[in-house]
Protein backbone atom coordinates (compact mmCIF):
# COMPACT_ATOMS: atom_id res chain seq x y z
CA UNK A 1 0.00 0.00 0.00
CA UNK A 2 1.85 3.54 -1.28
CA UNK A 3 -0.04 6.40 -0.34
CA UNK A 4 -3.64 5.65 -1.61
CA UNK A 5 -6.23 8.18 -2.17
CA UNK A 6 -8.46 8.43 1.40
CA UNK A 7 -11.80 9.95 0.85
CA UNK A 8 -13.14 11.92 3.80
CA UNK A 9 -17.32 11.78 3.05
CA UNK A 10 -19.46 14.31 4.73
CA UNK A 11 -22.93 14.00 4.39
CA UNK A 12 -24.96 17.31 5.53
CA UNK A 13 -28.71 18.49 7.02
CA UNK A 14 -28.51 21.61 8.04
CA UNK A 15 -25.38 21.63 10.60
CA UNK A 16 -24.63 24.78 9.35
CA UNK A 17 -23.13 25.46 12.84
CA UNK A 18 -21.05 23.04 13.12
CA UNK A 19 -19.58 22.29 10.01
CA UNK A 20 -17.09 24.57 9.29
CA UNK A 21 -15.09 22.41 12.29
CA UNK A 22 -15.99 19.18 10.62
CA UNK A 23 -14.58 20.40 7.11
CA UNK A 24 -11.43 22.24 9.08
CA UNK A 25 -10.44 18.93 10.74
CA UNK A 26 -10.79 17.10 7.56
CA UNK A 27 -8.93 19.65 6.21
CA UNK A 28 -5.84 19.60 9.05
CA UNK A 29 -5.18 15.51 8.85
CA UNK A 30 -1.08 14.75 9.04
CA UNK A 31 -2.06 12.30 5.91
CA UNK A 32 -2.22 14.32 3.08
CA UNK A 33 -3.54 11.96 0.05
CA UNK A 34 -7.28 13.30 0.55
CA UNK A 35 -10.46 14.20 -1.47
CA UNK A 36 -13.47 16.19 1.28
CA UNK A 37 -16.43 15.36 -0.16
CA UNK A 38 -19.22 17.30 1.06
CA UNK A 39 -22.67 17.11 -0.05
CA UNK A 40 -25.16 19.09 1.36
CA UNK A 41 -28.85 17.47 1.98
CA UNK A 42 -31.20 20.71 0.80
CA UNK A 43 -30.30 21.91 3.79
CA UNK A 44 -32.51 25.04 5.24
CA UNK A 45 -29.95 26.73 7.38
CA UNK A 46 -27.14 28.65 6.60
CA UNK A 47 -25.08 25.58 5.38
CA UNK A 48 -24.74 26.42 1.59
CA UNK A 49 -23.35 29.53 2.55
CA UNK A 50 -20.84 28.18 4.86
CA UNK A 51 -19.53 25.65 2.68
CA UNK A 52 -19.00 28.06 -0.52
CA UNK A 53 -17.06 30.31 2.01
CA UNK A 54 -15.08 27.29 2.80
CA UNK A 55 -14.35 26.27 -0.69
CA UNK A 56 -12.91 29.81 -0.94
CA UNK A 57 -9.55 28.39 1.28
CA UNK A 58 -10.00 24.60 1.44
CA UNK A 59 -9.97 22.09 -1.55
CA UNK A 60 -13.69 20.84 -1.11
CA UNK A 61 -15.68 18.78 -4.07
CA UNK A 62 -18.77 20.28 -2.87
CA UNK A 63 -22.45 18.92 -4.32
CA UNK A 64 -26.26 19.89 -3.29
CA UNK A 65 -29.06 17.99 -3.60
CA UNK A 66 -31.95 19.46 -5.15
CA UNK A 67 -34.30 18.02 -2.61
CA UNK A 68 -33.94 16.07 0.78
CA UNK A 69 -32.90 12.35 -0.45
CA UNK A 70 -33.36 11.27 2.83
CA UNK A 71 -30.32 10.46 5.38
CA UNK A 72 -29.05 6.84 4.50
CA UNK A 73 -29.37 7.74 0.26
CA UNK A 74 -27.14 10.71 0.94
CA UNK A 75 -23.93 8.51 2.15
CA UNK A 76 -24.60 6.51 -0.47
CA UNK A 77 -24.33 9.23 -2.97
CA UNK A 78 -21.23 10.34 -0.95
CA UNK A 79 -19.57 6.98 -1.10
CA UNK A 80 -20.51 7.33 -5.26
CA UNK A 81 -18.86 10.39 -5.96
CA UNK A 82 -15.97 9.37 -4.23
CA UNK A 83 -13.04 7.73 -5.38
CA UNK A 84 -10.78 6.85 -2.69
CA UNK A 85 -9.22 3.77 -2.04
CA UNK A 86 -10.65 4.19 1.53
CA UNK A 87 -13.37 6.10 2.54
CA UNK A 88 -14.95 7.72 6.01
CA UNK A 89 -18.29 9.03 6.34
CA UNK A 90 -17.52 12.04 8.87
CA UNK A 91 -20.77 13.38 10.68
CA UNK A 92 -21.25 17.11 10.18
CA UNK A 93 -21.07 17.84 13.55
CA UNK A 94 -18.23 15.78 14.69
CA UNK A 95 -14.46 16.45 14.16
CA UNK A 96 -11.41 14.49 13.09
CA UNK A 97 -8.03 14.93 14.99
CA UNK A 98 -5.17 15.37 12.95
CA UNK A 99 -3.61 11.95 13.21
CA UNK A 100 -7.19 10.09 12.26
CA UNK A 101 -6.56 8.95 8.49
CA UNK A 102 -2.42 8.44 9.12
CA UNK A 103 -2.68 6.02 12.56
CA UNK A 104 -6.16 4.28 11.04
CA UNK A 105 -4.75 3.48 6.99
CA UNK A 106 -1.66 1.88 8.94
CA UNK A 107 -4.18 -1.19 10.37
CA UNK A 108 -4.77 -1.53 6.59
CA UNK A 109 -1.04 -3.16 6.55
CA UNK A 110 -2.75 -6.06 8.27
CA UNK A 111 -4.08 -8.42 5.68
CA UNK A 112 -7.79 -9.17 5.84
CA UNK A 113 -8.97 -5.88 7.17
CA UNK A 114 -11.82 -4.09 6.17
CA UNK A 115 -12.31 -1.66 8.38
CA UNK A 116 -10.78 0.18 11.18
CA UNK A 117 -11.80 2.11 14.10
CA UNK A 118 -10.39 4.38 16.29
CA UNK A 119 -12.45 5.39 19.76
CA UNK A 120 -14.12 8.86 20.08
CA UNK A 121 -14.27 11.33 23.11
CA UNK A 122 -18.13 13.41 23.14
CA UNK A 123 -18.13 17.19 22.59
CA UNK A 124 -20.75 19.25 23.66
CA UNK A 125 -22.52 22.50 21.71
CA UNK A 126 -19.80 24.71 23.84
CA UNK A 127 -17.03 22.75 22.43
CA UNK A 128 -16.13 20.98 25.47
CA UNK A 129 -14.85 17.73 25.28
CA UNK A 130 -16.29 14.97 27.54
CA UNK A 131 -13.79 11.93 27.76
CA UNK A 132 -14.72 8.59 27.27
CA UNK A 133 -13.73 5.30 27.98
CA UNK A 134 -12.43 3.11 25.26
CA UNK A 135 -14.35 0.34 24.23
CA UNK A 136 -11.71 -2.17 24.28
CA UNK A 137 -8.57 -1.96 26.66
CA UNK A 138 -6.31 -2.60 23.84
CA UNK A 139 -5.91 -1.31 20.09
CA UNK A 140 -5.84 -4.82 18.25
CA UNK A 141 -6.80 -6.55 14.98
CA UNK A 142 -9.87 -8.71 15.86
CA UNK A 143 -10.71 -11.51 13.56
CA UNK A 144 -14.28 -10.64 11.58
CA UNK A 145 -16.14 -13.97 13.18
CA UNK A 146 -15.21 -12.43 16.79
CA UNK A 147 -16.21 -9.53 16.36
CA UNK A 148 -19.32 -10.06 14.88
CA UNK A 149 -20.36 -11.87 17.93
CA UNK A 150 -20.24 -8.07 19.27
CA UNK A 151 -22.10 -6.70 16.70
CA UNK A 152 -25.01 -9.27 17.21
CA UNK A 153 -25.29 -7.27 20.57
CA UNK A 154 -24.60 -3.71 19.83
CA UNK A 155 -23.21 -1.22 17.22
CA UNK A 156 -20.64 -0.01 19.29
CA UNK A 157 -19.19 2.75 16.52
CA UNK A 158 -20.34 6.05 14.56
CA UNK A 159 -19.67 6.68 11.19
CA UNK A 160 -17.01 9.58 11.93
CA UNK A 161 -14.99 6.62 13.97
CA UNK A 162 -14.43 3.83 10.88
CA UNK A 163 -12.46 3.80 8.09
CA UNK A 164 -13.56 1.61 5.39
CA UNK A 165 -11.86 -0.21 2.47
CA UNK A 166 -14.01 0.63 -0.75
CA UNK A 167 -14.10 -2.38 -1.94
CA UNK A 168 -14.90 -4.31 1.06
CA UNK A 169 -18.34 -1.31 1.10
CA UNK A 170 -19.19 -2.09 -2.32
CA UNK A 171 -18.87 -5.93 -1.77
CA UNK A 172 -21.48 -5.88 0.78
CA UNK A 173 -23.69 -3.56 -1.37
CA UNK A 174 -23.32 -0.32 0.55
CA UNK A 175 -25.89 1.71 3.28
CA UNK A 176 -28.96 -0.05 3.30
CA UNK A 177 -31.98 2.56 3.50
CA UNK A 178 -33.96 -0.01 5.30
CA UNK A 179 -32.65 0.70 8.65
CA UNK A 180 -33.10 4.86 9.07
CA UNK A 181 -31.42 4.71 12.33
CA UNK A 182 -29.15 1.93 12.57
CA UNK A 183 -27.83 1.61 9.07
CA UNK A 184 -24.23 2.28 10.71
CA UNK A 185 -24.55 -1.29 12.60
CA UNK A 186 -25.85 -2.78 9.90
CA UNK A 187 -22.81 -2.17 7.93
CA UNK A 188 -20.42 -3.31 10.59
CA UNK A 189 -21.66 -6.34 10.75
CA UNK A 190 -22.08 -7.11 7.07
CA UNK A 191 -18.32 -5.72 7.04
CA UNK A 192 -17.10 -8.06 9.77
CA UNK A 193 -18.43 -11.02 7.61
CA UNK A 194 -16.00 -10.13 4.89
CA UNK A 195 -13.15 -8.45 6.90
CA UNK A 196 -11.17 -8.05 10.14
CA UNK A 197 -11.54 -5.01 12.25
CA UNK A 198 -9.20 -2.89 13.30
CA UNK A 199 -9.27 -1.04 16.50
CA UNK A 200 -7.55 1.42 18.14
CA UNK A 201 -7.67 2.84 21.68
CA UNK A 202 -6.77 6.02 21.63
CA UNK A 203 -9.37 8.87 20.81
CA UNK A 204 -9.08 10.45 17.63
CA UNK A 205 -13.02 11.75 16.82
CA UNK A 206 -15.05 13.96 18.59
CA UNK A 207 -18.68 13.13 18.59
CA UNK A 208 -21.04 15.85 18.85
CA UNK A 209 -23.51 15.09 21.86
CA UNK A 210 -26.92 16.85 21.71
CA UNK A 211 -29.75 17.00 24.55
CA UNK A 212 -32.33 16.83 21.44
CA UNK A 213 -31.34 14.46 18.76
CA UNK A 214 -32.91 11.41 16.65
CA UNK A 215 -32.48 8.87 18.96
CA UNK A 216 -34.31 10.97 21.82
CA UNK A 217 -37.02 10.85 18.97
CA UNK A 218 -36.99 7.78 18.73
CA UNK A 219 -37.53 6.21 21.93
CA UNK A 220 -39.77 8.49 22.35
CA UNK A 221 -42.10 6.95 19.13
CA UNK A 222 -40.50 3.74 19.88
CA UNK A 223 -39.36 3.05 16.57
CA UNK A 224 -35.65 2.55 17.93
CA UNK A 225 -36.62 -0.61 20.46
CA UNK A 226 -38.10 -2.17 16.93
CA UNK A 227 -35.58 -1.11 14.56
CA UNK A 228 -33.17 -3.05 16.88
CA UNK A 229 -35.46 -6.11 16.53
CA UNK A 230 -35.41 -6.03 13.11
CA UNK A 231 -31.98 -5.45 12.59
CA UNK A 232 -31.25 -8.39 14.61
CA UNK A 233 -33.39 -10.39 12.84
CA UNK A 234 -31.85 -9.14 9.74
CA UNK A 235 -28.38 -10.26 10.74
CA UNK A 236 -29.39 -13.83 11.68
CA UNK A 237 -31.73 -14.09 8.60
CA UNK A 238 -28.48 -13.36 6.20
CA UNK A 239 -26.10 -16.22 8.32
CA UNK A 240 -25.03 -19.60 6.76
CA UNK A 241 -27.07 -22.37 8.47
CA UNK A 242 -23.84 -23.79 9.83
CA UNK A 243 -22.43 -20.46 11.31
CA UNK A 244 -21.82 -20.96 14.85
CA UNK A 245 -23.01 -17.07 15.65
CA UNK A 246 -26.52 -18.75 14.85
CA UNK A 247 -26.29 -19.80 18.54
CA UNK A 248 -26.21 -16.39 19.79
CA UNK A 249 -29.81 -15.61 18.54
CA UNK A 250 -31.39 -15.73 22.13
CA UNK A 251 -28.99 -13.59 24.02
CA UNK A 252 -28.68 -11.39 21.27
CA UNK A 253 -32.62 -10.56 21.43
CA UNK A 254 -32.38 -11.08 24.99
CA UNK A 255 -30.18 -8.31 25.36
CA UNK A 256 -33.16 -5.84 23.80
CA UNK A 257 -35.07 -6.43 27.16
CA UNK A 258 -31.77 -4.63 28.79
CA UNK A 259 -32.28 -1.62 26.25
CA UNK A 260 -35.94 -1.39 27.16
CA UNK A 261 -34.73 -1.31 31.00
CA UNK A 262 -32.24 1.51 29.91
CA UNK A 263 -35.18 3.45 28.10
CA UNK A 264 -37.61 2.95 30.73
CA UNK A 265 -35.16 4.48 33.52
CA UNK A 266 -34.41 7.73 31.41
CA UNK A 267 -38.14 8.40 30.71
CA UNK A 268 -39.00 8.37 34.38
CA UNK A 269 -36.11 10.72 34.60
CA UNK A 270 -38.30 12.76 32.29
CA UNK A 271 -41.40 12.17 34.24
CA UNK A 272 -42.59 10.08 31.02
CA UNK A 273 -44.40 7.58 33.23
CA UNK A 274 -46.57 5.93 30.75
CA UNK A 275 -44.41 5.44 27.98
CA UNK A 276 -41.52 4.24 31.01
CA UNK A 277 -44.40 1.27 31.50
CA UNK A 278 -44.75 -0.22 28.08
CA UNK A 279 -40.66 -0.29 27.72
CA UNK A 280 -40.88 -2.35 31.24
CA UNK A 281 -43.33 -4.54 29.62
CA UNK A 282 -42.26 -4.84 26.34
CA UNK A 283 -38.94 -5.66 28.41
CA UNK A 284 -40.41 -8.97 29.36
CA UNK A 285 -41.60 -9.79 25.73
CA UNK A 286 -37.74 -9.82 24.89
CA UNK A 287 -36.88 -12.08 27.86
CA UNK A 288 -39.81 -13.56 30.28
CA UNK A 289 -36.98 -13.68 32.46
CA UNK A 290 -35.97 -10.32 33.10
CA UNK A 291 -38.56 -10.00 35.74
CA UNK A 292 -35.72 -11.29 38.02
CA UNK A 293 -33.51 -8.75 37.39
CA UNK A 294 -32.74 -6.22 40.14
CA UNK A 295 -32.93 -2.85 38.02
CA UNK A 296 -36.14 -4.32 36.25
CA UNK A 297 -37.77 -4.60 40.10
CA UNK A 298 -36.64 -1.18 40.76
CA UNK A 299 -37.90 0.42 37.55
CA UNK A 300 -41.48 -1.83 38.08
CA UNK A 301 -41.31 -0.38 41.84
CA UNK A 302 -41.16 3.01 41.05
CA UNK A 303 -43.81 2.89 38.73
CA UNK A 304 -46.44 1.44 40.68
CA UNK A 305 -45.58 3.47 44.48
CA UNK A 306 -48.81 4.85 45.37
CA UNK A 307 -49.25 8.59 46.25
CA UNK A 308 -45.77 9.36 45.05
CA UNK A 309 -43.34 10.91 42.05
CA UNK A 310 -41.72 7.36 40.44
CA UNK A 311 -38.61 10.10 39.28
CA UNK A 312 -38.02 11.19 42.83
CA UNK A 313 -38.46 7.26 43.97
CA UNK A 314 -35.77 6.77 41.19
CA UNK A 315 -33.25 9.74 41.69
CA UNK A 316 -32.74 8.08 45.41
CA UNK A 317 -32.14 4.25 44.74
CA UNK A 318 -30.44 4.71 41.30
CA UNK A 319 -27.33 5.12 42.87
CA UNK A 320 -27.44 1.50 44.38
CA UNK A 321 -27.43 -0.21 40.70
CA UNK A 322 -24.41 1.46 39.77
CA UNK A 323 -22.55 -1.70 39.93
CA UNK A 324 -25.72 -3.68 37.80
CA UNK A 325 -24.32 -2.11 34.68
CA UNK A 326 -21.21 -3.06 32.24
CA UNK A 327 -17.91 -1.17 32.72
CA UNK A 328 -15.81 -0.23 29.89
CA UNK A 329 -13.16 -1.08 28.66
CA UNK A 330 -13.90 -4.71 27.89
CA UNK A 331 -11.04 -7.50 26.81
CA UNK A 332 -10.42 -7.50 23.69
CA UNK A 333 -11.38 -11.74 21.89
CA UNK A 334 -8.47 -14.26 23.22
CA UNK A 335 -7.37 -14.46 19.76
CA UNK A 336 -6.74 -11.07 18.48
CA UNK A 337 -3.53 -9.42 17.47
CA UNK A 338 -2.93 -6.64 20.04
CA UNK A 339 -0.91 -3.85 18.74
Amino acid sequence: MENPLVSICIPNYNYGRFIESAIKSAASQTYKNIEIIVVDNYSTDNSHQVIIELSKHINIKYFRNNSNIGMVPNFNKCKDLSVGEYLVFLSADDILLPDYIRRSLNLFLYENVGMVAAHCDGINNFGEIIIKSPFYKNSAIILGSEHSRIFLMTGVYFPSQVLIKRSLLNSVGGWNNRFPIFFDWNMWFKLAQVGDVGYIKDSLVLYREHEENASSRAILNMQMIFEKYLLKLDFFDSLQPQSILINSRNESIRKLAENCLSYSGSLIKQKNFLLAKKYIDIASVFDPEIINNEFYKMIDMCLNFENKDPSLIYEKIIPMFENFETKRPFDVPFNSIII
